[in-house]
């Protein structure tokens, strides 16, 4: 049975994702894995939602089975909020 230790995280979304360098690249932990294949994929100066978010959802699409996938969401939380905030004023 999964039971979630993110509670904050799934109120407020996910700030900060650390974890040692193998961690990133394990399949223990696919979320992770998706994030940082996004980031090193990603090139800078390019359009964030559709090169990095579109990407990053993607990518954690296919984490869905497991246990942090189950509240994929969280990841995108404040990536979608800082995205919106970023746009230029129409």
């Amino acid at each position: 049975m999964y039971t979630s230790v993110c509670k904050q995280a799934e109120k407020d979304g996910v700030a900060v994702l650390h974890g040692s360098r193998g961690f990133f690249h394990s399949d223990k932990q696919p979320v992770f894995k998706a994030i940082y294949q996004a980031v090193e994929e990603f090139k800078l100066g390019t359009d964030n939602n559709q090169y990095f978010l579109h990407t990053v959802s993607t990518y954690l699409e296919n984490t869905k089975n497991s246990n942090c996938g189950h509240v994929r969401n969280i990841f995108l939380k404040n990536l979608k909020k800082y995205i919106e905030e970023e746009k230029p004023s129409e």
